[in-house]
C-alpha cells in the first residue's frame, strides 16, 4: 500500500527471505564462514543457533544457494512429527523415489543414493531448521543417519539450525551421544547499532525506484532500542513506521 507512495518497487521490509536484499552483519558472515568450514572438512554435526527472528535461516538458506552443484542439499523445516517423516521429506527432496515406506526401507534408500553421490565425487549436506522442536526419536533419528560412512569418511553433512535451547538439548543426558559429535557451532547476534543503520538503508535501497527514502537518525536510534538489533523485529518496526508515515 505504501510501496507507491514512497517511490518503493516493493515492500523493502517484508518477511519472507530474499536473497537479493540480503544483508550480512559480521554475525551472519562469521556464521556463513563457519558453514563454508564444515562443508569442506566434512566431520560431525553442523549447529547454527540464535534468537527468533536473528537471521539463522536467511544465512542458511543464502549458503546453500551459494553452493556449486557438487553438493547435494536438502533443507528441512519443522514440523518433523516422526522418524519416518523425517526420512520420507529428506528422500524427497534428494530425489530419491517413493516406493520405500517403512523407516528401514526409507534408510536403505538414502543409502543407496549417497553412495551415488559418493561415487559421482558430490558431497550431500541436510539443514535441519527449528530443530530445537524435534521430538527425541527424531533426533535420535538424525544421529543414525549420520553414522552413515565408508570406512573413511562420512556420507551425509548434517547442519542444525534452532534457537539457544537446541545446544542444551544437545548437552542434556539423553541426547550426549549426538552432542559429542558437534564439531562446527556458532550462535549467531544481533546487529549493532552501525549494522542497524546500514541494513535499514541497505533494504530502502535495494527497493528503491529513485533516490531512496532515508530514516532520520534518531528514528533508527529509536528503532535499534526497540528491536535491539534483531532483523525481523526491524522488518516489523520499519514496515509499521513506513504505514504510519503514509
Amino acid at each position: 500500500m505504501f510501496s507507491k507512495f514512497f517511490g518503493l518497487k516493493d515492500n523493502p521490509f517484508k518477511l519472507a527471505f530474499d536473497a537479493a536484499s540480503l544483508f550480512m552483519g559480521r554475525h551472519h558472515e562469521e556464521a556463513m564462514a563457519h558453514l563454508h568450514y564444515a562443508i569442506a572438512e566434512g566431520e560431525g554435526f553442523t549447529v547454527i543457533t540464535g534468537e527468533r527472528g536473528v537471521g539463522k535461516s536467511t544465512v542458511c538458506r543464502a549458503f546453500v544457494e551459494s553452493l556449486a552443484g557438487g553438493v547435494a542439499v536438502a533443507f528441512l523445516s519443522s514440523p518433523l512429527a516422526s522418524p519416518r517423516e523425517l526420512l520420507r521429506r529428506m528422500n524427497r527432496q534428494f530425489g530419491i523415489p517413493a516406493a520405500a515406506e517403512t523407516p528401514h526401507e526409507l534408510i536403505d534408500a538414502l543409502n543407496a543414493f549417497l553412495m551415488r553421490q559418493r561415487v559421482a565425487g558430490r558431497k550431500v549436506a541436510v539443514f535441519i531448521d527449528d530443530a530445537q522442536t524435534l521430538a527425541p526419536e527424531v533426533l535420535e533419528q538424525v544421529r543414525l543417519i549420520s553414522n552413515l560412512e565408508t570406512t573413511r569418511d562420512k556420507l551425509i553433512q548434517i547442519i542444525l539450525i534452532g534457537e539457544p535451547e537446541l545446544l542444551r538439548l544437545l548437552d542434556s543426558h539423553e541426547l550426549r551421544q549426538m552432542g559429542q559429535r558437534v564439531s562446527v557451532c556458532y550462535d549467531i547476534g544481533p546487529l549493532t547499532a552501525d549494522e542497524t543503520t546500514a541494513y535499514i538503508q541497505h533494504r530502502l535501497s535495494i527497493c528503491s525506484a529513485g533516490p531512496p527514502v532515508r530514516f532520520d537518525p534518531e528514528a533508527v536510534r529509536h528503532i535499534f532500542r526497540y528491536a535491539r538489533g534483531n532483523p525481523r523485529r526491524i522488518n516489523i518496526t520499519c514496515s509499521s513506521i513506513l504505514m504510519a508515515a503514509f
